[in-house]
């Protein structure tokens, strides 16, 4: 590892990337700590609580063994082991933002041992987790300590959700159940006063960056640095040869955020005896929008995510028209098996368009469909795509990503300008009115 220069810590609820944020950091050699709500450090009770929660939930008790990373031994990890356990047994999928924030705040205060300087505070040079990990309360304090604060912008900001979400439902009445808007606006203004706090903002994507920018927070204030995959932990599907119909694949949650109308359209406008589509993810949409569905697409459900490879085997082209996304996780995990990608500009990926797939507006199903049967087509085009794809997920290593925010860490803490490492090309975008033409970049 390379000599510290600095300090920092990071704080994130649950397993984010399995941890790829922090690793980066420590590869750098500046990583202090990692603040979360449960992190399975091989003691006697995490081992007690995995074992106390197979009783009653063993898939849950098989993530939380999981939830460790062999490769950050050595790093102080502080996590509420108690409290992490009980959100997970009472929610699908807790948020655990604010209990990890003020965990983080008290183990940070804590006076340390530290040579001469011990009982005397040792803080960081900086923290940095997720947005939703804090308020503008818990960055002011941070920042009264001398401590840089970074926020994680991990999907669009709330503003640009909502609005999205408004021309989704407009578009698509009775696709998806109704929301209860009370909670919105004080989620919108909590959101945007910590923004407005923080000393920088790091977003995975030009699509976040974008709309950062419409809000104020330009370049000084933003850099654009993609997240990584270990694309070593994901094998490259040779699929040449394969006879039948083109089986597109979609995974993540069925909902209008996702896109799933626009595949519906899209699905319409190809021949039924030369594609199938399977979906993979948990429902969200009504009994209507998935009978609409059902018309066109083999669904699957949700499934672990250790299986999600194994249905990614089964696909010849990923189709993900996402209207609103911060980094399309799923998109990676495709690429690094060889698959061609036909998505979106706002589906937060680094997928270049006619490289390694194709990225098409989402509201424009002909469009979808004109790529779908390019590649469908030509067996050739596919194959070269898709290897096309996994060199391209190479090049987004945990190591790439640890100097690159090693970098932007270091020119906030010094008061310079972060330069973007490495953006993504993107394609045609379009993020106004359904009636507006797409054809603003992103």
């Amino acid at each position: 590892m390379k000599p510290p220069t600095l300090s920092v810590a990071y704080m994130q609820d649950g397993a984010r990337l399995h941890y790829a944020q922090p690793m980066g950091l420590h590869l750098e050699g500046v990583l202090s700590a990692l603040y979360t709500d449960w992190y399975n450090d091989g003691s006697w009770l995490a081992g007690s609580l995995i074992r106390t929660v197979s009783l009653a939930r063993p898939d849950l008790a098989e993530r939380m063994r999981h939830m460790r990373l062999a490769e950050l031994s050595g790093v102080p990890v502080y996590d509420h082991k108690i409290l992490g356990m009980m959100a997970r047994l009472a929610f699908a999928k807790p948020t655990m933002s604010r209990p990890v924030g003020r965990w983080a705040l008290r183990r940070t205060a804590r006076p340390r041992t530290a040579g001469p300087l011990a009982g005397s505070p040792k803080f960081p040079d900086a923290l940095m987790g997720p947005m939703h990990c804090f308020t503008p309360e818990t960055v002011r304090h941070y920042q009264r300590l001398g401590i840089k604060v970074l926020l994680d912008q991990i999907i669009s900001p709330f503003r640009e959700f909502l609005r999205q979400r408004k021309i989704q439902e407009a578009r698509w009445p009775g696709w998806e159940p109704p929301t209860n808007s009370s909670a919105e606006a004080a989620s919108l203004d909590r959101e945007e006063a910590t923004l407005a706090a923080a000393d920088h903002i790091v977003a995975a994507a030009g699509y976040v960056v974008d709309t950062l920018a419409e809000m104020g927070h330009g370049p000084s204030r933003v850099s654009l640095l993609p997240y990584p995959l270990r694309a070593e932990d994901y094998t490259f599907v040779d699929r040449s040869g394969r006879a039948g119909p083109i089986t597109l694949g979609f995974v993540g949650a069925v909902n209008l955020r996702k896109g799933i109308p626009w595949l519906v359209e899209t699905l319409k406008l190809l021949d039924p005896r030369e594609f199938k589509c399977i979906v993979v993810g948990p429902r969200v949409l009504t009994d209507y929008g998935m009978a609409e569905l059902a018309k066109v697409a083999q669904i699957v459900g949700p499934v672990p995510r250790r299986e999600v490879q194994d249905w990614m085997r089964k696909f010849d082209i990923l189709f993900f028209p996402s209207t609103c996304e911060g980094w399309g996780a799923v998109v990676a995990e495709a690429m690094a098996t060889g698959l061609p990608v036909v998505t979106s500009p706002a589906g937060g990926s680094i997928v270049r368009d006619e490289v390694d797939g194709f990225v098409r507006p989402y509201d424009q199903p002909e469009q979808y469909a004109q790529a779908i049967q390019l590649l469908a087509g030509n067996q050739d085009l596919r194959l070269a795509m898709g290897r096309s794809a996994r060199k391209r997920i190479e090049e987004f290593s945990v190591a790439w990503y640890g100097s690159g925010l090693r970098k932007i860490v270091e020119g906030v803490v010094h008061g310079e300008t972060s330069a973007a490492t490495n953006p993504p090309q993107h394609g045609p975008g379009n993020r106004g009115p359904l009636a507006a033409p797409s054809s603003a970049g992103n």
